[in-house]
């Protein structure tokens, strides 16, 4: 049976991505790389977005608040080791350009 953490993730999880828009790079880098929606799910919410002025786009990486925001949130339940590893290209309009690993 989920808790109430689990729940607020897997709800947090189908929020995130029923209204982000992914490229079809996107979704082929994120199936390559074994990337979860619920760890998108989270570096989407509790990221910080820096925005490439000569490439139209943002890219998102968590910031040591996002990473005390999420381990206050969540506790152990994140696995925090690729998380902050983990950044998100976004387009101008918020889609998912890629996700990768630094």
């Amino acid at each position: 049976m989920l808790n109430e953490q689990q729940t607020q993730q897997s709800l947090l999880t189908s929020e995130i991505t029923e209204e982000v828009i992914f490229s079809a790079h996107a979704q082929a880098r994120i199936k390559q790389r074994g990337i979860k929606k619920s760890w998108l799910a989270l570096l989407l919410e509790y990221g910080h977005y820096i925005y490439q002025s000569g490439k139209h786009s943002y890219t998102v990486s968590l910031d040591k608040t996002g990473i005390k925001k999420i381990k206050q949130t969540y506790g152990d339940l994140v696995e925090l080791n690729k998380l902050r590893r983990m950044y998100v290209v976004l387009s101008e309009d918020s889609a998912v350009i890629t996700c990768a690993y630094r």
